[in-house]
């Protein structure tokens, strides 16, 4: 399998509202989202089932995996912004 190519940094306002995209370092979720997999766990069927019917909310839709030393900067974030939630 060949390297997967690193995306560029992107703000939000560089996509039309009409489009998505995303990047994660779960294969599991790229595939969940797409459909390959199934979700198993009956609490993240409920997350999944919502991000599906905001997934249709756009003209164009992707999702794509990044290795985890990619992703260093986004985990750093969301742990920064959970620690923050009282």
């Amino acid at each position: 399998m060949s390297e997967p190519r690193k995306p560029r940094k992107a703000s939000w306002r560089e996509l039309p509202p009409t489009e998505m995209a995303a990047y994660t370092d779960s294969e599991l979720v790229v595939d969940q989202v797409n459909g390959v997999s199934a979700v198993k766990h009956a609490h993240l069927q409920v997350l999944h089932e919502q991000a599906c019917g905001l997934r249709r909310e756009f003209k164009t839709f992707r999702i794509g995996w990044v290795p985890r030393e990619w992703n260093l900067e986004a985990d750093q974030l969301v742990r920064d912004a959970l620690a923050a939630v009282p």
